[in-house]
């Protein structure tokens, strides 16, 4: 096995415990370990155990919010080094702030696995859903826009390409 392939099964099995760990109280860090652990299992060439961790109705919350008997103590708080504070502070920028955010996140990662498997169909019949879920003023990210192109070039549907571009580039 290739030493890279054991750094990232071991990396997995610290993930897994997290995960599995039912008294975890940031379910945010839950969706983050299914992330992960899918992402050590592709790079493990693991793609069907990979696929499992990416259903999104593993995500049930996406809260990072403290409990109210696990606040962290003012002086705690008070003592951490200016560039600390600055470091935690955008956590909630790039996070999924709302549980469908987080299950596009997954369905996203999800059609990913199914196009690295050779299911492009199946990998284009889940970003639609994630395409289809979106809101009314939100922007197609572009890392979306390139996979559903190179979901079309492998099904051969090179028209349907020219057809989005002349769609998005003016």
């Amino acid at each position: 096995m290739h030493r890279s392939s054991v750094a990232f099964l071991g990396f997995l099995s610290e993930i897994r415990i997290f995960v599995c760990h039912k008294s975890i109280s940031f379910p945010f860090f839950r969706l983050l370990g299914h992330l992960y652990s899918a992402e050590a299992l592709i790079l493990s060439n693991k793609i069907s155990e990979a696929i499992e961790h990416l259903n999104p109705s593993l995500i049930q919350d996406v809260s990072v919010a403290f409990p109210a008997n696990s606040e962290p103590e003012k002086k705690d708080r008070d003592d951490e080094r200016e560039g600390a504070s600055q470091a935690t502070a955008p956590l909630r920028a790039w996070s999924p702030t709302k549980l469908g955010t987080a299950r596009a996140v997954m369905e996203y990662n999800l059609s990913v696995a199914f196009a690295i498997r050779g299911e492009y169909e199946k990998a284009g019949e889940t970003l639609k859903g994630v395409y289809n879920s979106r809101g009314p003023n939100c922007e197609v990210p572009a890392h979306v826009m390139m996979l559903v192109m190179y979901l079309e070039l492998q099904l051969g549907k090179f028209h349907r390409i020219l057809h989005k571009f002349k769609n998005v580039v003016p």
